[in-house]
């Protein structure tokens, strides 16, 4: 019996001495805290991102501004114009069949310049219709206020 005694006594002197109750460990200061990371944490990378899908968006707004709505010309004239430029270079223009507006690819260059891309259904030399892309440059000569073609190509 003794021994669970000295059992009993030794737990008890353990309980007392453990946790804040030994008067050596409650004057003893825990160290301040720090922070795990001191490099860029979870929210830094949440605004990081944030930031940069920001300054995307706004950059798309500012160049999407920069194409034929800031030249003032619609899309439908700037086509219209590259339309009556190309039809010099067809052999039987009155035939023309033109592609819709859909299918028409057209830019601002800037300085008044334009870029098509586009076909047109008219009669060849043999007098069959057949489909011609083409690829038009051209340009707004604010002075003599009138259409100038640059260049152009066939693709097909």
């Amino acid at each position: 019996m003794s021994d669970e005694n000295n059992k009993n006594q030794e737990n008890e002197e353990t309980r007392r001495t453990s946790g804040t109750e030994n008067k050596e460990d409650a004057n003893v200061k825990a160290p301040p805290l720090e922070p795990k990371n001191k490099g860029i944490g979870g929210l830094h990378w949440v605004f990081a991102t944030t930031g940069l899908v920001m300054g995307a968006v706004i950059m798309f707004f500012i160049s999407a501004s920069t194409g034929l709505e800031a030249s003032g010309v619609s899309e439908k004239e700037a086509v219209a114009e590259a339309h009556a430029l190309y039809e010099d270079n067809l052999i039987s223009p009155s035939t023309a069949e033109w592609a819709p507006l859909e299918d028409t690819e057209t830019e601002y260059l800037g300085d008044d310049r334009y870029y098509t891309k586009s076909y047109v259904d008219a009669q060849n030399e043999n007098a069959v219709q057949a489909r011609e892309e083409f690829e038009v440059w051209y340009e707004y000569d604010g002075d003599e206020e009138e259409w100038v073609m640059e260049d152009w190509i066939v693709t097909n």
